[in-house]
């Protein structure tokens, strides 16, 4: 008995650096490589009361998340316009509600009233990179 204690004393702190070092459950690979950024996915603007939510996350052509610094401009309807910059350092990660998987994206809010279509009003993102790629998405507010 006194062995298979041993045993799990060492185990177990085993197992615990080996997750620290291997990152298992850890956040996923990243690609920084701004020519490797393929295009938009996952551009989402909801609204939530007065609030407006705003998110969009970047990939590279194998489909892995992607961060960049880039300038950003959204429109939303005709009387919302904004343009800002961003850094790769603003994409974080986030676990999706209904599923719980990861996802790298990046994310504001907007606390300014937007005049809103009842059947939906279209939002557009353009994203333009430092070396000058520019990736387009649209989405309608919910």
């Amino acid at each position: 008995m006194k062995r298979r204690t041993k045993s799990m004393i060492i185990i177990i702190p085993i197992a615990v650096v080996l997750y620290l070092l291997i990152g298992v459950g850890s956040q996923p690979y990243i690609n920084t490589n701004v020519d490797e950024v393929a295009g938009i996915t996952q551009f989402h603007v909801m609204r939530d009361g007065s609030i407006i939510n705003v998110r969009f996350s970047l990939i590279d052509n194998n489909g892995n998340a992607a961060a960049s610094d880039a300038m950003v401009n959204l429109r939303i309807s005709s009387n919302y316009g904004d343009e800002f910059p961003i850094s790769a350092n603003d994409f974080k990660q986030y676990r999706l509600q209904l599923t719980d998987q990861p996802v790298i994206a990046y994310a504001w809010q907007i606390n300014e009233p937007i005049d809103l279509d009842i059947g939906g009003t279209e939002a557009l993102l353009i994203v333009t990179l430092p070396n000058g790629k520019v990736f387009r998405a649209s989405d309608t507010v919910s």
